[in-house]
């Protein structure tokens, strides 16, 4: 009788959908097995002036760092297609697997930069800060909330003897993304978006995207920028094999 009952839950549990966890912690996501699948496919665009990139002037570690930086926190091209934006499908309880499943994610501080400008990290999955120059430096990380609000989620100083790999657990709270700035060189900064289901993506240098396999149903399609404040955001319904375009604006 208890092999029977063993035999029963085991087959019981195998037909469960797969659930996603990090360092034992649920991140509410089922793996199933996506049939008829849908697409979104579209482009994020940028209205009005393009801004300038920011130059900052540099006074300390010059022969790492240099004596400028410039950085275009706001790259648009001749079409007004916008860049460095990561579309992403809001609150996604189930449906096909990460396609990334790397558990670490490598930021590397070299020539006082943070590259690439950026990334994108699998919530649940570990941070590994990396500083290759024969400076110090102190990241501090600020968890991003809604128009452009933020708190410190943790700061960490890597001196060039000594610490030059951190590896970090990082849980965000309220926020979609991080802000990464040097204490040290205040230009340097880089930003990752926290994605929480696979149905994400960043976009082509034309802003241009395409998220596949999604299973038909009412989705809400939003955009992540790391300094544009006012995040655009459609609702949209995705059928059997249906391909929808969703096109997405930010304006100054």
């Amino acid at each position: 009788m208890k092999k029977q009952l063993f035999v029963l839950i085991s087959l019981m549990l195998s037909t469960l959908p797969l659930s996603v966890s990090a360092h034992g912690k649920h991140i509410g996501y089922d793996i199933i097995d996506v049939k008829n699948g849908g697409t979104i496919t579209g482009q994020v665009t940028f209205t009005g002036n393009d801004p300038a990139p920011q130059v900052f002037p540099i006074t300390k570690d010059m022969e790492v760092c240099g004596e400028t930086r410039e950085i275009d926190f706001v790259k648009v091209d001749k079409s007004g297609g916008l860049t460095d934006v990561v579309v992403y499908l809001e609150n996604v309880k189930k449906g096909k697997p990460f396609s990334n499943t790397q558990k670490k994610v490598t930021v590397e501080q070299k020539a006082c930069d943070y590259g690439p400008l950026l990334s994108v990290m699998v919530e649940g999955n570990k941070l590994e800060i990396v500083n290759t120059d024969n400076v110090a430096h102190k990241m501090h990380a600020y968890e991003m909330r809604d128009m452009g609000a933020k708190k410190t989620m943790f700061s960490i100083s890597q001196p060039p003897e000594k610490n030059r790999v951190v590896t970090k657990e990082v849980d965000l709270k309220k926020g979609e993304g991080i802000m990464m700035q040097c204490d040290q060189h205040e230009f340097m900064k880089g930003f990752m978006f926290m994605a929480k289901n696979p149905y994400h993506t960043l976009v082509a240098e034309d802003g241009s995207f395409t998220i596949d396999n999604i299973p038909p149903g009412y989705y809400t399609v939003k955009a992540w920028h790391g300094t544009l404040k006012k995040h655009p955001q459609l609702p949209k319904f995705v059928g059997m094999n249906q391909t929808v375009t969703v096109n997405l604006e930010y304006s100054k």
